[in-house]
């Protein structure tokens, strides 16, 4: 959804009114839904989680540490490779893809292959210059 401030201004709107109605729609399902990007996302669907204590480091890592993952992956895979933005964000594609990886990743979490492949898209359009 980007910059409120920057949607705001084209529509004649108050940021504070979009922000008003961005909080309705991430309420809606599924969880992180109107996520603005990948941290953003995780912090809702942790948030509807409640707050036990691995809830609550799951929130200090994505708050704190999610750049820091991504960027250690992109200098693993550039140990054996170095790949441009394109294929590295392909790659995170082929993690989903590919059964090796799928169930290699699945065995950590069920759910790691698609966080994966869009921390590693957004990784590669972020940092990653052509």
């Amino acid at each position: 959804i980007g910059n409120l401030e920057e949607l705001a201004a084209p529509a004649g709107c108050d940021p504070l009114h979009l922000q008003d109605i961005l909080s309705v729609i991430q309420e809606f399902h599924p969880t992180g839904v109107g996520a603005r990007d990948v941290r953003e996302c995780l912090l809702l669907q942790l948030e509807a989680m409640g707050d036990p204590p691995q809830v609550r480091l799951a929130r200090r890592i994505v708050e704190q540490h999610l750049d820091d993952l991504a960027a250690r992956h992109h200098k693993m895979v550039c140990r054996f490779w170095t790949p441009t933005p394109k294929a590295y964000a392909a790659m995170g594609d082929l993690y989903g893809e590919h059964p090796d990886f799928r169930t290699y990743y699945e065995g950590f979490h069920p759910k790691l292959v698609p966080y994966l492949a869009k921390a590693i898209r957004l990784y590669a359009e972020r940092e990653l210059k052509a």
